[in-house]
């Protein structure tokens, strides 16, 4: 049970009335198709029970998944790793101060059908919106209360090296998938997602949170790794040669893929050849040894390789064999 926990020393909160920008792209452990996503909920119009949410809108925030058996253990941010949650309004978002929780999962399912306003409070959660779902979350906090700081209202900034975490534990035997429910809310799923938060705000919102996530269920499979949301858009990702100092440099590049290349620009032999040199004769009776030399167009030109591939061979030819 020990390999399900979340690994604690993962965050800390601090309130930020000033909004933190978050990272563009997701941390490089982060596989590819996993991202939080953001969708409009509800857009209110008026009254809801005893509260007036007109210009308002809900968001709901979710982690995208892989895999049905895929799990998300848990939410954070730390130090080095920062869980970021920016409105660009004030109060950054709405809190229900009389029955509504910082975690979805802690709502009280009886009070929902007598304070319909709780059902568009704000929180975090982990794949369930009511207690009634049974989803059990807990929050580990540091040195600063994650909850308070949320139930305040305003821009979360989580940097502390103690931490803070949003979690759950394994539901099932990760050595016998079969028994395992994937209708709980913490697994992906049928939809391929989970969960992670509401926030009912007059604003725009941003963000990034640490994830945990057991691939296929799998403890020995997991990876942790921040992941933004808004205005990060993985459908809008363009891989490409990003340094403009290359051949194939793409002005459509959004993401840097490695594939830069610097020795195929066309025109750019102009000023450059290669020099085969006599460098002397009969040094060894009978032969002659010649010099190679790359000639270039500037003096403060640097010759960094040579080199060969399928593309562009490298080939050397003589009459005779070398001299070794």
């Amino acid at each position: 049970m020990r390999n399900f926990l979340c690994l604690l020393f993962c965050c800390t909160i601090l309130s930020a009335l000033q909004s933190q920008t978050p990272v563009e792209t997701p941390s490089p452990g982060v596989p590819p198709g996993y991202s939080l996503t953001v969708e409009s909920f509800v857009e209110h119009e008026g009254i809801v029970g005893s509260v007036d949410f007109t210009g308002y809108t809900t968001y709901r925030v979710y982690l995208e998944m892989q895999n049905e058996a895929d799990f998300l253990s848990c939410i954070s941010g730390e130090a080095e790793n920062p869980m970021i949650l920016n409105s660009t309004s004030s109060p950054a978002w709405y809190n229900d101060e009389a029955f509504g929780a910082e975690v979805g999962a802690w709502v009280n399912s009886d009070v929902l059908s007598f304070f319909p306003e709780l059902a568009y409070d704000s929180w975090l959660t982990l794949g369930s919106t009511q207690s009634s779902e049974g989803v059990e979350v807990n929050v580990a906090v540091g040195e600063i209360d994650l909850l308070q700081e949320f139930g305040s209202g305003e821009n979360v900034y989580v940097n502390d090296d103690t931490g803070t975490a949003v979690y759950t534990l394994f539901p099932c035997d990760q050595n016998d998938l079969g028994s395992c429910d994937f209708a709980h809310g913490a697994f992906a799923g049928d939809d391929l997602r989970v969960l992670v938060g509401q926030f009912t705000t007059q604003g725009e919102i941003t963000g990034q949170m640490q994830v945990q996530v057991f691939v296929e269920g799998q403890s020995s499979q997991e990876f942790r790794g921040v992941i933004p949301f808004t205005p990060y858009a993985p459908e809008l990702l363009v891989p490409g040669c990003m340094d403009t100092a290359a051949c194939n440099f793409s002005e459509d590049a959004t993401e840097d893929d490695g594939s830069c290349d610097y020795c195929s620009c066309e025109g750019d032999a102009a000023g450059y050849s290669l020099t085969v040199e006599v460098h002397a004769v009969d040094v060894v009776e009978g032969l002659t040894t010649y010099r190679f030399y790359q000639d270039m167009a500037s003096d403060d030109d640097f010759l960094s390789s040579v080199y060969g591939n399928e593309d562009a061979p490298l080939n050397f030819n003589v009459s005779t064999s070398f001299f070794n």
